[in-house]
Parts: C-alpha cells; sequence; structure tokens
C-alpha cells in the first residue's frame, strides 16, 4: 500500500517538474527557483 503512495507522489513529482520546465522555457528567471526545488528534493530523498 505504502509503495503504491510513494508512486502515485512520485509521478505527481514528475508532471510537476515536466509543467516547470515548460514554464522555464518561456520563463527564465524562474530557473534559480527550480534549481532550489531540485535541491530540496533530493534533500528529502536522500533522509529515506
Amino acid at each position: 500500500m505504502f509503495a503504491v503512495k510513494l508512486k502515485m507522489i512520485e509521478e505527481a513529482l514528475i508532471g510537476m517538474s515536466k509543467q516547470l520546465k515548460l514554464h522555464l522555457n518561456r520563463n527564465p528567471y524562474s530557473f534559480k527557483l527550480f534549481g532550489n526545488m531540485q535541491q530540496i528534493l533530493q534533500h528529502m530523498g536522500n533522509h529515506n
């Protein structure tokens, strides 16, 4: 059950990052924010 929930979260995050990349292509000023988000996600992943 937990693995299923994790998979759903992962898919949601992948979807979000795709949307974000589309947005960044139009708005490069957001790129710094995206980089920070990736660092936060990696940091969270390291704790699991």
